[in-house]
């Protein structure tokens, strides 16, 4: 169980890094929406918070020099939005969230 944990880390810490250079935001990103949430408000695995708000700035950034990706990026932060909100509230990485907010 301790080896699936530190894999499943491993694996989602790959996620900013494909948000840089991922060619199919427009395809993905309401497929990942969904694990997103899940992901970020999962108490059981807080260091996700982290990194899937790295991966929401990131994707921000790219979808404001890209015009092609702001709608898909637009709607999925319509989606997320209220889950980052309520994570303010409960959160330990607060200035993460903050920053993703802003």
């Amino acid at each position: 169980a301790q080896t699936a944990r530190l894999r499943a880390g491993q694996l989602w810490a790959l996620l900013p890094s494909y948000c840089t250079t991922a060619g199919d935001v427009n395809s993905c990103v309401p497929v990942l929406q969904p694990m997103l949430s899940n992901a970020v408000k999962d108490a059981r695995y807080p260091e996700l918070q982290p990194i899937v708000c790295n991966a929401l700035q990131i994707l921000a950034r790219r979808a404001t020099a890209d015009p092609s990706l702001a709608p898909v990026v637009s709607e999925m932060a319509k989606k997320l939005l209220p889950t980052m909100f309520k994570l303010l509230e409960a959160s330990s990485q607060t200035q993460v969230i903050l920053d993703t907010l802003s």
